[in-house]
């Protein structure tokens, strides 16, 4: 029986590809109606997404992966492992609290409180080495045909080969996927986003999670 879907390493042609998926995520994050100003700005969401992935495909550290559709030949899914290592003892830093620091795109203080809490959430699995799943996309009309799955067996098997951590920074939308896996919780922080929205908006917390798992 033909495999209806392979796995190869992404080509520079992918990004815009891959970015546009990333989008189609990026558009539907609750606390992204927040953090960004002109909501919804596509056209700079845009841009940030084919920053991030061109960013990640450039990056020596971070293995890009995709799954094509054997039958159509199409891009329908992608993964983006990063190895990361501890800080150096001399390693500097990070900047302060000035508004200076906050890309203008975002709103401050929404921003401000995205750093804080993904700090608090990765700052002891950030201590560590480990490969981080930095993206697993998959395209929506191909979800729930097992491509996340498929894209996260390449990853275990890359930390297991090297006897280290796969660690994963989890939105709310993809904690059951990440539990699924067999990842487990490490540390969650919650963004109270009703602060900053109309009362009655429905707006409330938004729970980052750190998740690893290991052999």
């Amino acid at each position: 029986m033909t495999t209806p879907y392979l796995i190869f390493p992404v080509e520079g042609a992918d990004v815009p590809t891959i970015a546009e998926y990333l989008l189609t995520c990026k558009l539907r994050l609750t606390i992204n109606r927040l953090l960004y100003a002109d909501w919804p700005n596509e056209t700079v969401q845009r841009r940030q997404c084919n920053k991030a992935v061109q960013g990640g495909f450039d990056d020596p550290n971070t293995e890009n992966l995709k799954v094509v559709d054997v039958a159509s030949g199409a891009l329908v899914g992608y993964l983006g492992l990063t190895r990361k290592y501890p800080p150096k003892a001399d390693q500097p830093g990070g900047g302060g609290d000035k508004d200076s620091d906050v890309p203008e795109i975002f709103v401050p203080h929404v921003y401000k409180a995205v750093v804080k809490s993904v700090g608090e959430v990765l700052e002891e699995t950030n201590k560590t080495d480990h490969f981080d799943v930095t993206y697993i996309l998959v395209k929506p009309s191909y979800r729930r045909r097992g491509i996340g799955s498929q894209l996260m067996r390449e990853a275990f098997a890359r930390a297991e080969a090297a006897g280290i951590p796969l660690n994963a920074l989890c939105e709310p939308a993809a904690y059951e996927f990440f539990a699924g896996q067999g990842l487990k919780e490490t540390k969650q922080c919650d963004v109270d986003l009703s602060k900053w929205a109309p009362s009655g908006s429905g707006f409330g917390n938004f729970r980052f999670r750190g998740m690893v798992w290991s052999k």
